[in-house]
């Protein structure tokens, strides 16, 4: 039997009341981070904030050239092997998995970002939009 696996969406950062007692937003928190109580909540738990929008369009870097063809096909994140302290500024560096476009992808890849830097689909890490799959997003 297939396990369905669904989206709530997008970890957009966290917040929490560090070990000095000041508020602090960030894009990741560090293993082993000691927090102090916020006083309007009563609670020393750590926030995360998720894009759960089903629409929301987000920016990528694709795995691999990306053809015409792939425009529109459901594809899923690379699953890679990578150590903590590998982000960039505490953001993701995952990238879309282009060679994975099948009914089951969790992402589709809607169309180039158009960022000048990174707009060459014919090599790796150009950056590409897509969207939370109909079929995973769990708010959908």
């Amino acid at each position: 039997m297939h396990k369905m696996h669904l989206l709530i969406g997008v970890l957009n950062g966290f917040f929490y009341i560090d070990s000095t007692g000041k508020p602090k937003f960030a894009n990741s928190v560090p293993a082993g981070t000691t927090t102090s109580v916020d006083y309007n909540t009563g609670s020393n738990n750590i926030t995360a904030f998720v894009i759960d929008n089903p629409n929301q369009e987000y920016v990528v870097k694709a795995d691999a050239a990306v053809t015409q063809a792939m425009l529109g096909a459901a594809n899923q994140m690379n699953n890679l092997s990578w150590t903590a302290s590998d982000n960039k500024d505490g953001q993701s560096i995952t990238q879309l998995d282009v060679s994975t476009a099948a009914t089951t992808g969790m992402f589709t890849l809607v169309r180039s970002a158009n960022d000048p830097e990174n707009n060459d689909l014919t090599v790796p890490g150009a950056n590409v939009i897509v969207t939370i799959g109909k079929s995973s997003a769990l708010y959908n």
